[in-house]
């Protein structure tokens, strides 16, 4: 252990120097952490950490641990606009019931962020994977977010419906995609059918698209194939038979006379021709 720890009411710790060493097992917290800001540059929380509590961030904090760390939330995280959090080496799971609040900047470095729920503050990703889900779920970042080009964002496609059968990234406002490269996979032996859509990432805006969609892993059945398509507002996955120009699903309707009311689907298998 580096610096002082200094005991504080209510069974709370205060870091009252520049660093806190836990060299092994887990730090579990379930009173308060408190990260106070000091004259003497950032703080640094050495540690396999799992915050039951309330973990609170004054100006520059990194939490880390020396290779592979494991960090959980399902207590209460909070930095506000002027603090920055950085996590680093290893994986951060937001676990049910775990918020992360406060409008501060969120910093990954070398991090796999998992799990699911809001993230009030703006995130930036440095050569590392957000991954909603557990297996499958939702992560918002309700501010902007930065993904550097060695960075990517996992996706699971196991259903139709998001945040239950498959994952996605909601960002409230900017996503600055630095090129980096979005991940798909099928679990649970789900197989999407013609003309399925999928809206893995949304955003208020967005400033330039992924290096890489990896798709290697999704192997669709007969010649169904996945596209992709940026719009205004998020990025959209399509289900289509590459070998028919315009695809009906159901490709049979009920027209007879007094029948009931019948929804089907119709996309496009390839691009029109340019005339």
């Amino acid at each position: 252990r580096i610096g002082s720890v200094r005991r504080c009411p209510v069974g709370s710790e205060a870091v009252a120097a520049s660093n806190l060493v836990v060299p092994s097992g887990t730090l579990v917290n379930t009173g308060l952490i408190d990260v106070k800001k000091g004259s003497g540059g950032g703080r640094s929380l050495i540690a396999n950490l799992d915050n039951r509590g309330t973990f609170t961030v004054s100006g520059l904090t990194r939490l880390t641990q020396t290779s592979n760390g494991v960090f959980n939330n399902s207590g209460a995280i909070t930095f506000f606009p002027t603090d920055t959090l950085n996590i680093a080496v290893g994986t951060f799971t937001n676990q049910t019931g775990g918020t992360l609040t406060g409008g501060g900047l969120l910093m990954l470095d070398r991090l796999t962020l998992a799990g699911a729920g809001t993230i009030g503050a703006n995130v930036e990703a440095f050569e590392s994977a957000i991954s909603p889900g557990s297996p499958v779920g939702i992560i918002r970042i309700d501010g902007d977010y930065y993904q550097d080009p060695f960075s990517e964002v996992d996706i699971d496609l196991g259903g139709a419906a998001s945040g239950t059968g498959y994952d996605r990234l909601e960002v409230t406002g900017e996503a600055y995609l630095d090129g980096g490269t979005l991940s798909l996979g099928l679990i649970n032996g789900y197989q999407p059918g013609n003309c399925e859509q999928f809206t893995v990432l949304s955003y208020g805006s967005r400033q330039r698209t992924f290096e890489d969609i990896d798709d290697d892993d999704v192997d669709l059945a007969g010649n169904l194939r996945l596209s992709s398509a940026y719009t205004s507002g998020g990025l959209n996955l399509l289900v289509s038979d590459a070998n028919t120009r315009i695809n009906v699903v159901p490709t049979q309707l009920n027209l007879a006379e007094g029948g009931g009311s019948q929804f089907y689907r119709v996309c496009l298998g390839r691009k029109p021709d340019a005339q």
